[in-house]
């Protein structure tokens, strides 16, 4: 029978799961799935609070806690340090909870392709939640690799994204051939392009207001640049 412990524990841990999914694949798309930008991130003073964030650090502490406290058979400690780690999911959950009502919280735009990376990501989740039940783990083994997940969570968020990315490119590129196609009909037609890692969306809105005032405008749509 499924305890109410472990089913609590695993709330937590899918809403902490959750609010990491969601970063991890804003700050991909914001970088625009560029390994390079994305890697330029964390040489930021934001990015290196996210490597040497407090929580993650205690998490870290408390998996080598458990680890060697299972191994020197300090039942005890190794009690107490997975009751810790329970209390740190329930006030980050909390947190992220508080952030969402409050309208904070920084999560990607939904395009088609960050729906399926975020329904990958959460049925992943739901599926390992799963497994863990099914092989009836104690309240230790069920915390630690629950835990070991959070702790990797850059990791393994990004190696979802980047699965993605082949067919991505794929698709991106049979858009582009056509839309070189299409324009390639229009012979007289001005073409402006805005590059640049931000402001881009907005500055196109901006030119599109401004010069529909004399000329027909044809624009991307939203932030599909």
């Amino acid at each position: 029978m499924i305890s109410s412990s472990l089913i609590f524990i695993s709330i937590l841990w899918l809403i902490v799961f959750a609010k990491k999914l969601l970063f991890w694949v804003y700050l991909w798309q914001l970088k625009e799935y560029h390994i390079g930008r994305f890697l330029d991130h964390f040489r930021t003073h934001k990015g290196k609070r996210l490597i040497f964030s407090p929580w993650l650090l205690l998490k870290i502490l408390i998996l080598l806690g458990i680890y060697l406290s299972a191994r020197l058979v300090w039942t005890e400690v190794k009690i107490n340090l997975v009751y810790l780690a329970i209390l740190v999911f329930f006030i980050e959950g909390a947190f992220f909870l508080k952030s969402v009502h409050q309208g904070m919280f920084k999560k990607p735009v939904i395009t088609r392709k960050t729906a399926v990376i975020l329904t990958t990501g959460f049925s992943s989740a739901v599926l390992i939640i799963f497994s863990l039940f099914v092989l009836e783990f104690s309240l230790t083994k069920f915390v630690f690799p629950l835990l070991s997940l959070d702790a990797l969570a850059v990791i393994f968020f990004s190696v979802l994204v980047l699965a993605y990315q082949p067919i991505a490119v794929i698709l991106r590129n049979r858009v582009v051939g056509a839309a070189k196609r299409k324009r390639a009909g229009f012979k007289k037609l001005l073409v402006i392009g805005v590059t640049g890692s931000y402001g881009k969306t907005s500055t196109k809105d901006y030119l599109a207001a401004i010069l529909s005032e004399k000329f027909k405008v044809l624009k991307t749509r939203e932030h599909q640049n």
